[in-house]
C-alpha cells in the first residue's frame, strides 16, 4: 500500500485583535478565502489519483480548526472525516510532527491518506525535508507526498529521510490566483 501524506499549514491568520492568544487568533478574510480555493484544488487533485482523505490530524489551535471547517464547507471532504485535533501540533517542532504522523499511521494500519495541518516553521521544515529540496511555504499551503515503500510507515526507519518520499503535488493559495 502507497501512503500518501498531505502536509498543510493554516490560512492566514488576523493580528488585529489585541489581547488575543496566540492560539486563539482567528482566520482573517485572507485566509477565510484562501482555505475554500485550497480545498478545491485538493479535492480536485485527489478525486483525479483516486484516492481520499482518511484521517486528518490538526492543530488545537483556532487558526487551524477555521481552515479546516472552512474546508471542509467548501470542498467534497466526506461529513464523516476522522480528525484528531492535537495539542502537540501547536507550533510544533518537525520531530513532534513527524512522530504524531507515524503514531497515526502506526494506530490506523489500513488508513492509506493523512492530512495534517499545523504551523510554521515546523511544517516548512518538514516539507522541505521530506521533499529533499527547501520549499518556501506560505500561509495555506499544501505539499502532497507518497512514501517510495509498501511497507507500513511504522516500519520504516524512524528518521525523517527525503529519500523516502516522492513530492507530488506542491500548491499555495498564489500559484491558484494565477
Amino acid at each position: 500500500m502507497q501512503r500518501q501524506l498531505i502536509l498543510m499549514r493554516h490560512a492566514k491568520s488576523d493580528w488585529s485583535q489585541p489581547g488575543l492568544s496566540d492560539k486563539e487568533r482567528p482566520l482573517n478574510a485572507r485566509g477565510r478565502a484562501a482555505a475554500p480555493r485550497m480545498a478545491h484544488w485538493l479535492f480536485e487533485w485527489i478525486h483525479s489519483q483516486n484516492r481520499r482523505v482518511d484521517r486528518v490530524l490538526s492543530s488545537t489551535s483556532v487558526r487551524t480548526r477555521e481552515t479546516l471547517e472552512t474546508m471542509r464547507d467548501a470542498s467534497k471532504f466526506p461529513n464523516d472525516l476522522k480528525v484528531e485535533w492535537l495539542d502537540a501540533l501547536y507550533l510544533a517542532e518537525p520531530r513532534v510532527i513527524w512522530d504524531s504522523i507515524r503514531s497515526a499511521y502506526h494506530s490506523h494500519p489500513n488508513e492509506e491518506s493523512l492530512l495534517v495541518l499545523g504551523h510554521n516553521p515546523g511544517m516548512e521544515i518538514l516539507m522541505s525535508a521530506l521533499a529533499g529540496r527547501d520549499l518556501e511555504v506560505p500561509t495555506a499551503a499544501i505539499a502532497i507526498f507518497e512514501s517510495r515503500h509498501d511497507r507500513p510507515i511504522g516500519e520504516l526507519v524512524p528518521e525523517i529521510e527525503s529519500g523516502s518520499w516522492n513530492l507530488l503535488a506542491f500548491q499555495t493559495p498564489r500559484s491558484l490566483s494565477s
